[in-house]
């Protein structure tokens, strides 16, 4: 019976592997509702959800229920709160002096600071250090944190060895994340050629994102020039290092957007390359 008079603020109480902060969660979710229907959104309208009149009875019954089982989790709850912020404080220390105490990363990096570590790395990517950024990767890796390891598979700084560890990784993964490191990894500059070739015979998609990469090698550039894609041959002729003859080759494709990139690239390079030889004539 009591199920059935508490509503979703104490029935799906949030756990702290998702939240930093659970303490008094289910009372604070009760409050937040009973707000959002009393209060109208910046527009002067009513939130059409929380306008629903049926579950604000619902509500206001399920607080004293939500009052006694958050006081019951508060010391558990003010643990997990103090745990939350010592790991912050740790990866924040990390990220700003660029030395990391590898032996007590395990027990600070966990799913509650995954998406903590996540931003820092979007912010930092090429200011973090190799120490630190070598010892996320092992552990992020080893113990199957996904955001982490999508995100350091954009990072330019990685060595050959660790685009080839993303690369076997992602085989093992859903394929949300695998989609997301393959195409990191084609476009990452860090990407070896053995790598990139791997990844150009899974798909046209990649392959288009490969012929733009400026690391792609002469010859898997020339190969692509026979690509029926329209997006492969695109991005082909963007690329910086795709020789001149093959620019000549595009600009007699049939597709006029083609012939127009491979054009205006041709063009330019050659402009440039008159003002160097100008430049340099006595």
């Amino acid at each position: 019976m009591c199920c059935l008079l508490t509503g979703c603020g104490t029935i799906f109480r949030p756990e702290s592997k998702y939240v930093t902060d659970t303490r008094f969660a289910s009372t604070r979710c009760d409050f937040d509702y009973l707000h959002r229907y009393f209060t109208p959104s910046g527009n002067g309208t009513w939130d059409p959800i929380a306008g629903c009149w049926l579950l604000t009875p619902v509500t206001v019954i399920d607080l004293p229920f939500a009052l006694v089982i958050d006081t019951f989790c508060y010391p558990i709850d003010a643990k997990d709160y103090r745990k939350a912020m010592t790991d912050k404080m740790f990866w924040r220390q990390a990220f700003q002096t660029g030395s990391i105490d590898a032996e007590e990363v395990p027990r600070h990096l966990t799913w509650n600071t995954q998406e903590q570590i996540r931003q820092m790395l979007v912010s930092n990517k090429e200011k973090i250090s190799t120490l630190v950024r070598d010892t996320i990767f092992e552990v992020a890796i080893s113990n199957g944190f996904c955001q982490i390891a999508v995100e350091l598979s954009c990072c330019t700084a990685l060595s050959a060895g660790q685009c080839r560890t993303l690369f076997k990784w992602q085989q093992t993964q859903s394929s949300g994340y695998s989609s997301e490191v393959k195409h990191n990894l084609a476009r990452n500059p860090a990407t070896p050629p053995d790598i990139l070739i791997s990844l150009s015979e899974i798909s046209a998609n990649l392959r288009a994102v490969i012929a733009e990469n400026p690391k792609t090698p002469i010859d898997l550039l020339i190969k692509y020039s026979d690509d029926n894609d329209r997006y492969v041959l695109l991005n082909l002729a963007r690329n910086p290092r795709v020789p001149d003859d093959v620019l000549i080759k595009l600009m007699k494709n049939p597709d006029t957007a083609i012939q127009r990139e491979a054009e205006t690239v041709l063009k330019t390079r050659n402009e440039q390359n008159k003002a160097v030889d100008s430049y340099g004539a006595p």
